[in-house]
């Protein structure tokens, strides 16, 4: 007797796109739903050091948009994810989800690293991310991909894809180590 594989069942953006408003993490990658369960609070202190950053940022660049998760980003057909935060430098549409390609996008990388790491990673890239921040808290450091190629931050961070100056020190977003 053969057996079928069990694979989720394949949901179209459409189908997607109609569910119900949800404040958790919730992405549509090639037919597949992934619901991710919410990050922790070093996340979101992380995530909310990176965002006071780009808002200050913005500033000077105030055409500029930031996106802050949960928000849907259709990077392609059949692919709307929640990056942690992104920003798109031309003024965009109000309408969702928002479908511009974003010049950063910024992960911080949860327990499901390989998601962050290898199929976001490649998601991004092939559409056409100028920079994706790969922000990994165990390290304390910043991975930097920039036209595909990887560099990794200790101290600090610019962007080489927005204008103005963006520069995020890692030790200062991360905090001091803990003593326990």
């Amino acid at each position: 007797m053969s057996s079928v594989p069990n694979t989720p069942p394949w949901v179209s953006e459409e189908s997607f796109l109609a569910g119900p408003e949800t404040t958790q993490q919730v992405e549509l990658l090639d037919g597949e739903v992934i619901v991710s369960p919410s990050p922790n609070l070093a996340h979101q202190h992380i995530v909310g050091g990176l965002f006071l950053a780009l808002k200050t940022w913005q500033k000077a660049n105030p055409k500029a948009t930031i996106g802050l998760s949960p928000l849907d980003l259709r990077i392609a057909p059949n692919r709307i994810l929640q990056p942690d935060l992104f920003v798109i430098c031309d003024a965009i549409a109000e309408t969702m989800p928002i479908t511009a390609v974003p010049e950063l996008i910024i992960e911080v990388l949860s327990s499901n690293r390989s998601y962050d790491r290898l199929a976001k990673r490649f998601v991004y890239e092939e559409a056409g991310v100028h920079e994706y921040w790969m922000v990994d808290a165990d390290r304390r450091c910043i991975e930097v991909v920039v036209a595909g190629e990887l560099r990794v931050e200790t101290e600090s961070v610019q962007s080489s894809s927005l204008e103005g100056l963006l520069v995020v020190d890692v030790a200062t977003l991360f905090g001091p180590l803990s003593t326990e």
